[in-house]
């Protein structure tokens, strides 16, 4: 019988779908220490493999992302700007750099730290607007927390021009947020 650490431990190839089944699953089941277990893997993984800079970059995001599951959020900030930092010395702004720059937002939000919520969460909004529109429901989400930021920061201005914008993009989508966001 394995011990629940060694579970995640078996040697399997390396893929970003991997990963992101095995942090989802781990994350469904609420498995904290699998998560933590998870990290330290992924982290050993970089300094026994040295794989490539595009892999490395992929692995601390996953990493961060564990962190951020696990509530250790100094260092889900720690390694997801590990991975943006290499992200950007590739020219590489892909899905996990956008979801980076998010979580990192999240992350300083759980610490309260508000005025390092609203940098990310515009860096994030300028970025995916890019890519994907401004309807779109991740968007609202960092919206909702630009929201609640403003409250903290006593920024009544900004407040009101969030609230527009989303408002604007619940009225082309209403599902777009959900849950806690929707509260917001």
């Amino acid at each position: 019988s394995l011990a629940r650490g060694e579970q995640v431990k078996t040697e399997k190839p390396l893929s970003k779908e991997w990963i992101n089944a095995e942090v989802l699953r781990l994350s469904t089941a609420k498995d904290t220490s699998g998560l933590l277990s998870y990290a330290n893997y992924l982290l050993s993984y970089i300094e026994q493999k040295k794989p490539d800079t595009t892999l490395i970059s992929d692995l601390y995001y996953y990493i961060g992302v564990c962190n951020l599951l696990s509530n250790q959020y100094e260092d889900a900030i720690l390694n997801l700007k590990n991975s943006l930092s290499l992200k950007e010395f590739l020219q590489s702004e892909d899905e996990n750099y956008l979801k980076g720059i998010y979580n990192i937002g999240v992350s300083y939000n759980f610490l309260g730290d508000y005025f390092q919520v609203s940098d990310y969460m515009n860096k994030y909004i300028r970025l995916s607007s890019k890519l994907s529109g401004e309807e779109n429901p991740e968007i609202a989400a960092a919206y909702s927390a630009l929201i609640g930021a403003a409250i903290q920061n006593r920024d009544f201005d900004n407040f009101t021009d969030y609230t527009f914008r989303i408002l604007g993009i619940l009225s082309k989508n209403k599902d777009a947020i959900t849950g806690d966001d929707l509260s917001r």
